[in-house]
Parts: structure tokens; sequence; C-alpha cells
């Protein structure tokens, strides 16, 4: 397979620590990566595979802990193009995504409200 984009998402492990006592997300989590290692990883799988990769995410943190990143981390991989008649395969920094819908819930804006979403998810 050889597809012109891959959109691959993991974990920011560095958000974890905005978590209580979370080591990983979720049980079925094997492994989660820093921004270091994702991008690490990335960017030698794009060269191998002849592959551009743009770093982006979601969910970003709260005010005061924007060093730990997004909570996702994202890598959009474009397929390079190898001969002419393949140049629409870049878009030279262009997003060929948009959003199609976004949505705030207003009671994950209050911090008891997540405290006790995440304390039931733990129990």
């Amino acid at each position: 397979m050889s597809p012109a984009m891959i959109v691959i998402s993991t974990p920011n492990s560095e958000f974890n620590s905005l978590f209580p006592c979370a080591v990983f997300r979720d049980s079925d989590h094997k492994f989660e990566w820093s921004r270091m290692q994702f991008q690490t990883w990335a960017l030698d799988v794009a060269s191998r595979y002849r592959y551009s990769v743009e770093f982006t995410g979601v969910g970003e943190p709260p005010t005061g802990a924007e060093d730990v990143g997004y909570c996702t981390q994202i890598g959009v991989f474009r397929k390079k193009a190898e001969a002419a008649g393949l140049a629409d395969l870049e878009h030279h920094g262009e997003h060929v995504y948009e959003v199609v819908y976004t949505t705030s819930y207003p009671s994950l804006q209050q911090i008891n409200y997540r405290r006790r979403v995440v304390i039931y998810l733990v129990y």
C-alpha cells in the first residue's frame, strides 16, 4: 500500500501529567509516546517511505499547562511526488482537510465536573 495521505494519531504521554494517577490513559494502550518520540519515529518513517509529515494535534491543554502540548498528537503524512504527473499529491503546506463540525461541552469547562468524571472512570 502506498496511499497519497495517511493520518496517524497517538496519545501524548506528556499530557498525562494533567490526569490524576494516570500511567496510561486506557488499559488497552501498550505504550504512549512523548512528542519527541512520536516526531522522531514519524520523521524516520516518512523519510524511509518517501512521505512528508506535518504535526498537529487535538485537545489543547488548560491555561498554564501549555508546555505539555496537545492531548492527542497527530501526524499527517503525504506521499512525495516521484514524477511531474504526480505533483498534485503534494500541496506545499496547504491543508487538504477542513473542520466540518466542532462542539464545546460546557460541563467539561467546570473543573469539579471534570474531576468527578475522571474519578468515576478510574473506579
